[in-house]
């Protein structure tokens, strides 16, 4: 497993995505415990790897692009709030651009009795909000599956 620095990085990284990554796909397999990840993210997006627990080959799943993809980061027995919304700013309104090119998501997940909490706001996707507080979450609770 990466080392927390290397993890805040990869949500860093993350968070600052405007469009999936086959490439930081690899690195959060990696940072949930995937063994021999390999492959080419930049030719035809084909990488694979072993899975935490299993020795079986298998695709590395699309996590940045993918919301059924990411929800699997989710640690077992949290419980998670997907929210869409809209930001207006002033220099979108003043060059005409509509509230659709403000849409954003935000990803809450909350476990245990005194409610921990993981979030991620203001994220292009659904898909990138979700793997990024996913990882804050495995961070702050390391035994959390």
């Amino acid at each position: 497993m990466p080392s927390d620095q290397t993890t805040a990085s990869l949500i860093q990284r993350i968070e600052a995505a405007v469009e999936p990554s086959r490439e930081m796909d690899a690195e959060i397999a990696r940072a949930v415990g995937w063994r021999d990840v390999h492959g080419s993210p930049l030719d035809d997006g084909f990488m694979g790897g072993r899975p935490p627990g299993g020795d079986d080959w298998l695709h590395v799943p699309g996590f940045t692009g993918s919301l059924d993809a990411a929800l699997s980061l989710v640690p077992a027995g949290a419980g998670i709030k997907l929210d869409r919304y809209w930001l207006m700013s002033l220099a979108a309104a003043t060059e005409g651009r509509g509230p659709e090119h403000g849409r954003v998501w935000s990803a809450l997940l909350t476990w245990g009795i005194s409610g921990q909490s993981a979030a991620s706001e203001d994220r292009p996707s659904a898909a990138l909000a979700v793997c990024a507080a996913a990882l804050r979450a495995k961070m702050e609770a390391p035994d959390a599956e």
